[in-house]
């Protein structure tokens, strides 16, 4: 038995390098088994019904949803062309200096990705073909077929690199987002790993070849991409190479060399039987499945062509006049929802109600353990509230602070159900929450734990100490100003959620000065067996860190819009749902904040008429991840436009389902965005999506401290 080859050499390139973060789930009761909307069979929608998520997603070239926009293929030219039929969209022209193979698009159609001319592996709008971004610079060394998960959260490749000594070795690496850098899959290294396909669910398929032996086709799964090793198992087809999953994942295509050609099989696991797919006296390779599952495309030396997967057309294949790699553009309904009431105490229930089942309906996921009150009529207290809702997995409900709102009492109730053992978390002193307030909560028969300090500052490290007692990350933002302590609950959040590798925590700052309650906290951490990762987000806090000589890092933006990008930049990877609240008041977002860091996605604040560059543009290169918009407020604070606009940004040629204003509901209603659906991929969460950032390989507007 010969020794396996050393490790790959690849400075600055390890096993999980980077955050390997996936926003898990969709938003609003759509569970973190759920993905965007494929609407292959009617998708019912309407307020108190559930909706019903179809998801079809398959190869890296060919995810399911409402069908195919047509089939495409890339050659190495700067034109993405089209098989000519009844509405194809016109050639994709690329700017002269960009060229283009191995094309793959996103699930929801609203991205190719491709390898260029120089390797680096770049993704492009489908209906801007200038608008080019870059998953992972070139380095030199060769990279092919890179392949989209089924929810558009990872993009994958194979490249060919170094072995530490005289030959090379092809490893699988990913990346979870436009300009995120680049991750290696720590897969077992006497072997060579080529050909990925993001399959359905969280299986990823992909050919496994020892030296020059017999390629074998593996599945691993999306959720163990950042282990320190990676175990391939064994192999599910022997014998084949290039593996494309059909589209209700029932089959798996393959190439297999016969009577002195290489063709196209279709592996079925059910019956344990293969079908021959292509039998012409040709060589064949990248087989694709169409959306629909019933034909295959492949190329024929430069050509392409289809056939049907059941064999029917094995000798006589189709040419689809195109010549590259084949990749079908899918189409897919991506959403857009509205949580508003007719005040912030209605609007902060309207959330609740589009996530949290019935506390009689203990159906996993959606049943909330706990409550977070907050006073609705200022901020002071509540800004650690977002991350502290989410770790207890519960939503953040809003009263004013010297009587209990009626509604929020029933929702108090709806929420948690009969379990009195739940508890209603109170975030302030009694002079925020009043104790008649209190006593009208401890009357509903659940716990009630208060957390208080003498001031803010105070008060924040009381939350964090009740997420955690020795947090991986700790975000500090003014404690006088809202915007940036909300952006920072909801990504502090989406660390805390149950299930977590790690957890993360906000305290506040005395704008630029940093007080003595938070001051002893971050020390004492510091001081500790795991001191964590001290963030500054905006440049009060970044000032506060600094003048204590407390080591970090600072996300500055150059303005509070800027900013919030720019935390959702970094500290999400692969999200499948965003938030927008307006920048300039705070109500809205302290219950759309707790709701995001349940979900895992970023809270994005705008004006309420125009639409902000910054968030547009962060959008637009996270298009192939994020699949759900949820606006926070009516369309005073936040316009139909400006939403319209930002959704529009993520949506493929499918376009985005718009759900209709999400208002309180009678009691025992069904849930307003519905519930799980038994079909929807596992979660990733508990597993891969929280991971601390690559602090090593910084984006230019992370800045460490010291």
């Amino acid at each position: 038995v010969s020794a396996a080859p050393p490790v790959p050499d690849r400075t600055g390139l390890s096993p999980g390098d980077g955050r390997g973060r996936s926003g898990a789930t969709l938003f609003a009761g759509l569970s973190s088994k759920q993905r965007r909307i494929g609407v292959a069979t009617a998708a019912v929608v309407a307020l108190g019904t559930a909706i019903t998520v179809v998801t079809l997603n398959s190869a890296s070239a060919s995810h399911g949803g409402l069908g195919t926009v047509g089939l495409s293929a890339t050659n190495g030219t700067n034109i993405v062309t089209w098989q000519s039929v009844s509405g194809a969209p016109a050639p994709l022209s690329l700017p002269a200096s960009v060229t283009a193979t191995d094309g793959a698009w996103s699930p929801d159609g609203s991205r190719l990705a491709f390898v260029d001319g120089a390797g680096a592996i770049r993704t492009v709008r489908y209906n801007k073909a200038s608008d080019v971004g870059t998953y992972a610079e070139a380095t030199g060394d060769p990279r092919s077929r890179p392949t989209w998960t089924d929810d558009g959260s990872v993009l994958l490749w194979s490249s060919q690199v170094s072995d530490g000594g005289t030959g090379t070795i092809d490893v699988l690496e990913y990346s979870t987002g436009d300009g995120q850098g680049t991750n290696l899959v720590a897969l077992p290294t006497d072997t060579n790993w080529t050909f990925p396909d993001g399959g359905l669910g969280t299986k990823i398929l992909v050919q496994g070849q020892q030296g020059a032996g017999q390629p074998n086709i593996y599945a691993i799964d999306e959720t163990n991409l950042a282990d320190d090793s990676v175990d391939p198992g064994s192999p599910v087809v022997t014998n084949g190479s290039s593996p494309a999953a059909a589209p209700d994942d029932s089959s798996i295509a393959f190439l297999r060399s016969t009577g002195g050609h290489v063709q196209v099989f279709d592996y079925i696991p059910a019956t344990d039987t293969t079908v021959q797919v292509t039998s012409d006296a040709a060589d064949h390779s990248n087989p694709t499945w169409s959306p629909d599952g019933t034909t295959i495309a492949f190329d024929e030396g430069t050509d392409v062509f289809t056939a049907a997967a059941d064999g029917s057309q094995a000798g006589s294949p189709v040419g689809a006049g195109l010549s590259g790699v084949p990749a079908y553009q899918p189409k897919s309904l991506d959403i857009a929802a509205r949580f508003a009431g007719a005040n912030r105490y209605d609007t902060a229930i309207a959330i609740s109600q589009g996530n949290w089942a019935d506390g009689g309906d203990q159906e996993d996921g959606l049943s909330a353990d706990a409550v977070v009150l907050s006073r609705g009529d200022t901020f002071a207290d509540a800004l650690g509230g977002s991350a502290l809702a989410a770790a207890k997995h519960g939503p953040l409900l809003l009263t004013p602070p010297t009587s209990l709102y009626a509604p929020t009492a029933n929702e108090i109730k709806r929420v948690l159900g009969a379990d009195k053992t739940k508890t209603v978390y109170i975030v302030g002193g009694t002079s925020a929450i009043s104790t008649g307030v209190e006593n009208a909560v401890r009357a509903l028969g659940y716990a009630v734990v208060r957390i208080s300090g003498a001031n803010r500052f105070a008060t924040a490290v009381g939350i964090a100490g009740k997420i955690s007692t020795a947090p991986g990350l700790v975000l500090v933002a003014t404690g006088l100003n809202f915007p940036d302590a909300l952006s920072a609950g909801a990504a502090a959040g989406s660390f805390d959620v149950p299930g977590s590798e790690t957890s993360a925590v906000v305290v506040l700052t005395n704008d630029s000065t940093m007080p003595t309650d938070t001051k002893t906290y971050l020390n004492g951490l510091a001081a500790g067996a795991n001191p964590p990762v001290v963030i500054g987000v905006g440049g009060s806090a970044v000032n506060a860190l600094v003048g204590a000589n407390i080591d970090g890092f600072g996300i500055v933006g150059a303005n509070r819009y800027e900013t919030a990008t720019e935390v959702a930049d970094f500290l999400f990877q692969g999200p499948n749902v965003f938030g927008v609240a307006t920048g300039l008041n705070f109500p809205d977002a302290l219950a759309g904040g707790a709701l995001l860091g349940t979900l895992g996605g970023p809270l994005l604040l705008t004006t309420p008429t125009a639409s902000n560059a910054n968030v547009s543009q962060y959008l637009d290169l996270d298009s192939a991840s994020l699949s759900a918009q949820a606006v926070f407020g009516d369309t005073g604070v936040v316009s139909n436009a400006v939403s319209n606009a930002y959704v529009t940004l993520i949506s493929g040629p499918g376009g985005f389902l718009q759900v209709p204003t999400l208002v309180q509901r009678p009691a025992g209603q069904a849930s307003a965005l519905g519930k799980r659906a038994a079909s929807a991929p596992a979660s990733i969460a508990p597993h891969a999506a929280n991971h601390l950032p690559d602090f090593s390989h910084l984006p230019s507007y992370v800045k460490r401290l010291k």
